[in-house]
């Protein structure tokens, strides 16, 4: 009876870890998606696995979510271009609010940064 429950046990750990959905998304138009979906149901874990790993402080996500709260934003909606996720919503008040991310590969997966480039920008309204 004890070996029956180790090995389900042991079986059930292996599953667990290999149907594990990994970190990070399968190309950047998922990103951004993926990115929109947790910032707008306000899913820290989601987004925290959106993040390219040891980049953002330990409040970043946190802190973020809760500002979006504090200004009671929805209908908020990822998308990619040049390099850059881009989420847009609006306050409560119908203010348009906008938040761009840097997109970033690593071991074939694709992360937004924290980290910004002063370059890029997604912001700007459309002209």
């Amino acid at each position: 009876m004890a070996g029956t429950l180790i090995f389900c046990w042991i079986a059930w750990t292996i599953w667990a870890v290999y149907t594990e959905t990994p970190p990070g998304a399968d190309n950047p138009t998922e990103l951004a998606q993926l990115v929109g979906q947790s910032v707008d149901e306000r899913d820290a874990s989601a987004l925290d696995a959106l993040i390219k790993p040891k980049t953002a402080g330990e409040d970043y996500i946190g802190d973020y979510l809760e500002e979006l709260d504090r200004i009671g934003a929805g209908a908020i909606s990822g998308t990619y271009a040049n390099d850059l996720v881009t989420v847009r919503g609006a306050s409560h008040n119908g203010t348009p609010i906008c938040t761009t991310w840097p997109v970033v590969e690593g071991a074939d997966r694709w992360y937004i940064t924290p980290v910004p480039d002063p370059i890029l920008t997604g912001c700007a309204p459309a002209s």
